[in-house]
């Protein structure tokens, strides 16, 4: 008896048999892409019109979608008249995004996107989890065309050749492959939802009213505007972090919140980078954390005892904050995971107050302190700057209330992050095993 050769690794135990190979041509009642003509050729209007950068694998992305005539909608509409349940694909920009449309109304499409219309005995949401799968993107990468401008014609999709099985096996795994998907998408919104309930939080918890806040010690930038706050400023210091408070145990309010300078509580320094032409002073056993590594529990990088010894590298340890000074994660600010040493560009703040309630105000504060001091992307922090920048600070046991309630959200956002990665690794694994 022959070995059967043409059937998924992964499989429902109620189906048997081997698939068909068969080119898209062959499953479809209808290929078609849009207009050749460029967008800025049509009216604005209430139609539809969708491009490459429309269409995500999954979905519809809508929130920048462009709109037309209804003369230049029905001109287009007469070449591909794409309806719901059609299977669309980008055929350049982003080569092989692919979702079925669900939408009721009628849209016009550019020619960066073609529709593939499935015969009866064919499931669209089949083809859709097929041509997203390691196997539907490995066929479609082989016949992308063009140098500089890369693209898959129309020609190129009618032949695009899969394995299929019946329709009712089709059906189980589209069925088994969408309710995953939608897990997926769950597990997103709530992870969505979790991200803004904490920016709320935040807000509510360091509402600074910039206008009046002094991040510089610059009398020349705050003008009037200082000049005529100058009175009432210790007021405003006591009555602009009141949204949101915490309470002790016996349910009584703790002191009022004090306004102060991060160099009032807080000492500062910065490391350095030993010689690279020195080969002793590195791949030791100090880990070397760099500026993009702050967050993170392992470094690239080592030094030995000889390069810490003869650098401007400083030892941080796990709990101290850390900050980016200069670079590609300027402003970003992390709690150290890990023993180390640092180099220049990141800043090491210490303090008696409580590290994940500073953590938590300069990660709140990053982008108004990015627009204050690197204009246009420009320019460098210090620790002078930071020195400067101005802290809400209620008690420390206020501040530990708070940081234990935003560390346990941070915790249920860092969980459902990773309940999303493990289920969309586990996705392609599934999409790599149950299709031929």
């Amino acid at each position: 008896m022959s070995k059967q050769t043409n059937i998924p690794q992964l499989r429902f135990p109620e189906f048997k048999g081997e698939w068909e190979k068969k080119k898209l041509v062959e499953v479809a009642d209808k290929i078609q892409d849009g207009t050749h003509f460029s967008p800025q050729v049509f009216d604005k209007g209430d139609y539809l019109y969708l491009t490459s950068k429309n269409v995500k694998n999954g979905y519809l992305e809508l929130s920048n979608a462009q709109y037309i005539s209804k003369e230049s909608h029905e001109s287009i509409y007469k070449r591909c008249d794409v309806r719901n349940g059609d299977v669309l694909i980008t055929k350049d920009g982003t080569i092989g995004q692919t979702c079925v449309n669900e939408l009721d109304e009628q849209f016009s499409l550019l020619s960066s996107v073609a529709f593939i219309r499935p015969k009866d005995e064919f499931s669209n949401y089949f083809i859709y989890q097929l041509l997203v799968s390691p196997k539907g993107q490995k066929e479609i990468d082989s016949q992308i065309a063009g140098q500089a401008l890369k693209r898959v014609t129309l020609t190129k999709i009618n032949i695009f050749e899969y394995f299929f099985p019946k329709l009712p096996e089709q059906t189980k795994i589209a069925s088994f492959l969408t309710a995953v998907d939608e897990k997926i998408q769950a597990l997103k919104k709530k992870h969505r939802l979790l991200e803004q309930y904490k920016k709320g939080v935040m807000q509510m918890l360091f509402c600074l009213h910039h206008d009046s806040l002094d991040l510089h010690d610059d009398p020349d930038s705050q003008g009037e505007q200082q000049e005529k706050n100058q009175g009432n400023h210790e007021n405003q210091k006591k009555s602009r972090f009141r949204q949101l408070r915490f309470k002790d145990k016996n349910g009584n309010d703790f002191p009022e919140w004090e306004v102060k300078k991060l160099g009032e509580v807080a000492t500062f320094f910065s490391g350095g980078t030993p010689l690279t032409t020195k080969r002793e002073y590195f791949d030791g056993k100090i880990p070397f954390i760099r500026s993009g590594e702050i967050n993170s529990n392992k470094t690239e990088q080592f030094i030995t005892e000889l390069g810490l010894k003869n650098s401007s590298a400083k030892m941080v340890e796990i709990g101290d904050i850390l900050y980016a000074l200069y670079g590609a994660t300027s402003g970003e600010v992390g709690i150290s995971k890990i023993n180390g040493a640092i180099n220049q560009a990141v800043l090491c703040i210490k303090s008696n107050q409580n590290h994940y309630f500073i953590y938590s105000f300069l990660k709140f504060e990053k982008d108004n302190i990015i627009k204050t001091y690197l204009q246009g992307g420009q320019g460098n922090l210090s620790a002078e700057i930071v020195k400067k920048i101005e802290i809400p600070l209620p008690s420390l046991k206020e501040q530990t209330a708070i940081a234990n309630f935003l560390s346990a959200l941070d915790e249920k956002i860092n969980h459902t992050k990773q309940q999303i990665e493990k289920m969309e690794v586990w996705k392609k694994g599934l999409l790599q095993k149950m299709f031929v």
